[in-house]
Parts: C-alpha cells; structure tokens; sequence
C-alpha cells in the first residue's frame, strides 16, 4: 500500500493524495485492507475527520 510508504518515509503529497483516496472508501472496506493496521494513528483520526465532514455535508444537501 502507497499509503504506508508516504507515512513511513515522510511523503506528504503522496500522503495527502492517499488519504483523499481513502476518505471515499466506506469504513468497513478501509478495515478489510490488510494495511489497514500499519496506519499511523494520526492519519486514521484524519481520515476518519475528512470523512465525517463529507457525510455531514451530504446530510446538509440533502436537508436543503
């Protein structure tokens, strides 16, 4: 996986490109990855951030 690549040797552009990625995928998929472990914690907080901000943002769509 890229993703644990760009964390472990500090690749921002490829971490950020990664975690835009990742957001999109559901949660239950992201946990079947066997990589999904070696995330680092920081990175798994952000994921999880982006993507509740996304889903917050669908909710407000879907309300107007």
């Amino acid at each position: 996986m890229c993703f644990i690549a760009a964390q472990t040797y500090g690749l921002q552009q490829l971490l950020q490109k990664c975690i835009d990625f990742v957001r999109c995928k559901c949660f239950t998929e992201l946990q079947k990855d066997p990589y999904f472990r070696r995330l680092e914690p920081a990175n798994l907080i952000h994921i999880l951030q982006l993507r509740v901000l996304d889903l917050e943002s669908s909710i407000e769509q879907v309300r107007q």
